[in-house]
């Protein structure tokens, strides 16, 4: 498509620039190699164990080269980013991962 619109442009007598980037190479520019693989197990073995072991409301995480329990109201403290509680993208989350809500009455944001 980015060929054929400057193509077009060119036949126009007009001169474009046409830019596209891949959103899939804003996510990760280069192939998952064994770290990455074993940095996920590492952190989806210690969610499960976490909460296995009770834990809620937690994230896992490394910190000083430690796989840790980060609390989500510490993670999100200071987060400039904040999801509504009764807004759609928290219904979305509780959707797909088939979660009950924990808020009494819900309104769509």
């Amino acid at each position: 498509m980015k060929t054929r619109i400057e193509e077009y442009f060119n036949d126009q007598g007009e001169v474009c620039n046409v830019k596209y980037v891949d959103p899939s190479y804003m996510i990760r520019s280069v192939a998952a190699n064994s770290y990455d693989q074993i940095y996920c197990m590492q952190l989806a073995q210690n969610a499960v164990h976490g909460a296995m072991a009770g834990y809620t409301a937690f994230s896992v995480g490394m910190v000083n080269d430690r796989t840790v329990y980060l609390p989500m109201e510490e993670l999100v403290a200071h987060s400039p980013r904040i999801v509504n509680p009764l807004g759609r993208t928290w219904e979305n989350v509780l959707t797909v991962t088939r979660q009950p809500s924990t808020l009494g009455s819900r309104a769509t944001g």
